[in-house]
């Protein structure tokens, strides 16, 4: 997902973070130096804890000149659609330049990165 971050602060407990995106509010862990990313945009993966609520798992900041991004209709359960080979070779290309270039670094976005790439080429 995608979000801009528009609050941090330490949890009631003092243990996490307690994170603002999009009007939702997760949890962090303090390693996680989400803190320093106050006031940008991020993609991040997230899972939902039943004891902590929803929890940030792995985060990095959004490639200048991203938009906000909402879900792939496939990920909702609209219909899946199979990629040409040349729609596999641009969201290749896509995602090996963002490696190349360092700004994709965690291995967890690759996904992201990939349905961004394909929700671009779509849109094209």
């Amino acid at each position: 997902m995608q979000g801009k971050i528009e609050f941090v602060d330490k949890s009631k407990s003092g243990k996490s973070w307690r994170v603002k995106i999009g009007g939702k509010y997760y949890g962090a862990n303090f390693d996680s130096q989400i803190d320093t990313a106050k006031g940008k945009t991020i993609d991040f993966t997230s899972e939902s804890d039943p004891k902590f609520g929803d929890w940030i798992k792995s985060w990095a900041y959004a490639s200048p000149g991203t938009t906000l991004q909402t879900p792939v209709a496939a990920e909702q359960g609209g219909e899946q659609s199979v990629l040409t080979d040349a729609e596999m070779r641009f969201i290749s290309n896509v995602v090996g330049q963002a490696i190349l270039a360092k700004t994709l670094m965690d291995p967890t976005l690759i996904g992201l990165w990939a349905k961004a790439a394909r929700q671009t080429l779509r849109e094209l």
